[in-house]
């Protein structure tokens, strides 16, 4: 089936809320899991909503959150047994990831999953109109989160745009590179007779 997140209608609408609030700035929060049960569904048993004096930098396009933000995290996540799940707003869509998040990922995650002993640790992005996510358990890179389910509410899906620019490219047969048209030299080739 895939990977699930389930969160109550209750905390979903504090976080919607919390990350509409921001009509020129990115919003932040973190889920806490309760005890991970070594399946693939995550279930959020508390919301911590970050608010502007929690951050070094706030703007419409990237954040930087306070140094004593993510401490306090890791310390709260390893006393409760708790996966993280990171949320931020992004302010137009579609939903995606962003390549500086993508480079923030390669660096924090490795070291929450350590600090968190191989738990996962999963990453949402929500646009005005959908959203995004991203799962990591295990050395391979990040799994597609399938769905987000609402309890007593409805199912959420992803947009899956950001793991499918993540996907290694099929590689190309040698008749389809056949087929393709000779590249043109740069102009400034052409013009030294290069």
């Amino acid at each position: 089936m895939g990977w699930t997140i389930e969160i109550g209608q209750r905390d979903y609408e504090r976080l919607r809320d919390h990350l509409e609030a921001g009509d020129e700035v990115e919003q932040v929060a973190f889920l806490l899991t309760e005890p991970y049960a070594g399946d693939e569904t995550l279930r959020v048993a508390a919301i911590q909503l970050i608010e502007a004096g929690d951050f070094n930098l706030q703007s419409g396009y990237h954040v930087e959150l306070a140094d004593e933000v993510r401490p306090d995290l890791i310390k709260r996540a390893w006393e409760e047994e708790a996966c993280v799940i990171e949320v931020h707003s992004h302010l137009d869509g579609p939903a995606r990831f962003s390549w500086s998040d993508l480079a923030g990922f390669d660096e924090w995650v490795p070291h929450m999953r350590w600090r968190l002993r191989g738990r996962p640790y999963a990453a949402l992005v929500f646009a005005p109109d959908d959203f995004d996510a991203l799962v990591w358990n295990g050395d391979t890179g990040p799994d597609r989160l399938q769905q987000l389910v609402i309890i007593d509410g409805p199912v959420l899906r992803p947009t899956g745009d950001t793991h499918a620019s993540l996907a290694p490219k099929t590689p190309r047969t040698p008749a389809e590179t056949a087929e393709e048209p000779p590249k043109k030299k740069p102009w400034w080739r052409r013009l030294l007779g290069r």
